[in-house]
């Protein structure tokens, strides 16, 4: 069962509606997409970064083994965490 609570992320502050998309990316950070926001990316410790997509039509989230695949009309970019040195 799903008892142990890992983290608590809150994102009110810049949405107050459900990410339109979410996965894993890698072993333990999570992709969120919001059509107004973009894409952000959430580490293991609650650390995160915002990948703006302003103006972009299509936006799809392609998870791999260790990155997800950023796919639009105009581009295609891999976000990876930085593993640890």
């Amino acid at each position: 069962t799903f008892e142990t609570k890992v983290l608590d992320f809150d994102t009110s502050e810049g949405s107050s509606a459900p990410p339109k998309d979410m996965h894993w990316c890698g072993e333990d950070s999570v992709v969120l997409h919001w059509k107004n926001l973009g894409v952000l990316m959430v580490g293991p410790y609650g650390d995160w970064l915002r990948f703006p997509y302003d103006g972009e039509e299509n936006l799809h989230i392609i998870p791999e083994i260790d990155c997800c695949r950023v796919v639009t009309n105009n581009r295609m970019e891999m976000i990876q965490r930085v593993p640890p040195a």
